[in-house]
């Protein structure tokens, strides 16, 4: 149930997936691998109660990584990346869940705790070059995204440095021109450093939609026209 469930996941079946992986989870109830899968499952439909569930859930698999006698070979993951993962997933999960339900959050949902979780993944995904970069894409997004947070020199170096490594990174790309557009630069410097970030399609407008800086440009020509030829709907 838990690799057929997997490829559910990687061809976007969701349901199927979900499906699988509540299976997997029945027959064994401490599978932590499964209830990751499932988790990032659920992240998908956005909903907050979907979010909510998705959070819990992945700190339960994170925590259940050495108790189950979990088998890297088994999972493709060494038990670090594992947490390193379920970590990562669930600092995005608190940072979807802040960015479209503010008024849901708690003192177990916040910026400060999608920071920590940030921290946890970057702990146990030392090494791991790919995990890392996610990583701080992720925490100079959440750096931007709260206004008590915001330090937007630090976010920008964090997106060079992934760059400087990785120079294709979509994210990281449309890091940096966020961090522009927080700066007060104008639509005629960011647009061509968006158009770059998108123009792989590896963004989709869900995900970004609700960004404050998109603001006071998400209504130009200029955005609309990227917006129709790159970000496709989620």
């Amino acid at each position: 149930y838990y690799f057929r469930g997997l490829t559910y996941l990687k061809t976007n079946q969701l349901s199927k997936a979900q499906s699988d992986f509540k299976k997997a989870t029945q027959e064994r109830k401490s599978y932590s691998l499964a209830q990751l899968g499932q988790a990032m499952s659920q992240l998908a439909y956005r909903h907050a109660k979907d979010l909510k569930k998705a959070i819990f859930m992945l700190e339960t698999a994170r925590n259940g990584f050495n108790r189950d006698g979990f088998q890297p070979e088994i999972g493709g993951m060494s038990v670090n990346e594992a947490k390193a993962t379920a970590s990562f997933y669930r600092a995005y999960a608190q940072y979807l869940f802040m960015r479209l339900y503010p008024s849901q959050s708690d003192s177990r949902i916040s910026w400060n705790n999608a920071l920590n979780d940030c921290e946890t993944a970057a702990l146990y995904g030392r090494g791991n070059v790919e995990i890392m970069n996610d990583i701080m894409t992720l925490k100079g997004l959440i750096i931007l995204s709260n206004v008590q947070l915001s330090e937007t020199e630090k976010a920008a170096e964090s997106f060079k440095r992934i760059l400087a490594e990785t120079p294709e990174d979509s994210w990281a790309k449309y890091g940096l021109a966020a961090c522009k557009l927080v700066e007060g630069e104008t639509s005629h410097t960011v647009l061509p450093m968006l158009e770059e970030a998108f123009e792989k399609k590896e963004i989709s407008w869900l995900e970004i939609s609700q960004d404050p800086w998109l603001k006071n440009i998400k209504s130009s020509a200029g955005f609309r026209k990227l917006r129709r030829q790159y970000l496709a709907p989620m």
